[in-house]
């Protein structure tokens, strides 16, 4: 009986630390940055807070390419990766209202990773009526929080 209940809370505590640091704050992020273009002209500007430079050369385009570009009518650039997010963009990882209206993803398991997608090639006012669909779209190959910002202009 002791070898079960010294099994049991064996496993516990590995569970919980493999969640623990899985879930760890990222301490030096790498940004990955690319574009995802659509046939009827909307254009995504994409930026991804991976959790290293390996993780965001491994890992960013095959991640976001399923998630944002899996159908034949997406097209994705060549993604970057920084360690530094341009000036421009450090609003949207604090969910602030910016020109553009943009789509905010914060990961719900240690296999995503945070995403901000700035939507450009219609009016803001526009975009907000179909962000639900969008959202819909995501939520089915991601598990995280997903809400669009409206941005201030259009």
């Amino acid at each position: 009986m002791k070898a079960i209940i010294f099994v049991v809370v064996l496993g516990a505590a590995a569970y919980w630390g493999w969640n623990y640091y899985n879930n760890q704050m990222v301490k030096d992020p790498v940004y990955a940055e690319f574009r995802v273009k659509y046939e009827n002209g909307i254009e995504l500007v994409g930026l991804g807070k991976m959790n290293s430079q390996s993780d965001c050369e491994r890992r960013a385009a095959e991640f976001w390419r399923s998630v944002l570009a899996s159908d034949a009518r997406a097209e994705i650039s060549a993604i970057r990766c920084d360690i530094q997010l341009p000036t421009r963009y450090e609003t949207l990882f604090s969910n602030q209202v910016a020109t553009a209206t943009y789509i905010a993803m914060d990961r719900g398991n240690s296999g995503e990773r945070d995403g901000r997608f700035i939507i450009f090639g219609a009016p803001s006012s526009d975009v907000i009526k179909i962000c639900p669909s969008l959202i819909e779209t995501i939520k089915r190959k991601y598990s995280g929080t997903v809400q669009c910002i409206q941005g201030s202009v259009g």
